[in-house]
């Protein structure tokens, strides 16, 4: 993948990213906040054809941790979303929705990092 091409999917990431906190947690919207961010996700596994199957792993793996990790921080009383921002399980759909959009960029923002353990 080209740089530049690189670059726009990384920007593109933090518009939506934007997007969906906004959407989700500050003006109280979760499901339409999360939409922005759960459209790039679709739209990067398919443009991804070389490695899809393992992205695809790796979001949705990511997107289940997310979802377990913050939903035991919930109940815990460790982290409070407001109420307007909840809808859902005990995380919200767009907090999940950000983890499924970090999970898809993992290979590609740490890809450089691949076997350099120092």
């Amino acid at each position: 993948m080209k740089i530049v091409g690189l670059l726009g999917w990384f920007g593109s990431y933090k518009v939506v990213w934007l997007c969906c906190v906004l959407g989700g947690g500050v003006y109280g919207y979760p499901f339409l906040g999360a939409i922005p961010m759960l459209l790039w996700v679709v739209s990067w596994l398919l443009y991804c054809t070389e490695t899809r199957k393992p992205l695809l792993y790796t979001t949705l793996f990511s997107g289940a941790y997310g979802l377990c990790f913050d939903s035991l921080l919930v109940l815990s009383d460790v982290m409070h979303f407001a109420e307007h921002a909840q809808f859902g399980p005990p995380s919200p759909i767009w907090m999940v929705v950000l983890w499924l959009g970090f999970g898809a960029l993992i290979e590609k923002s740490f890809g450089a990092l691949y076997g350099k353990w120092f």
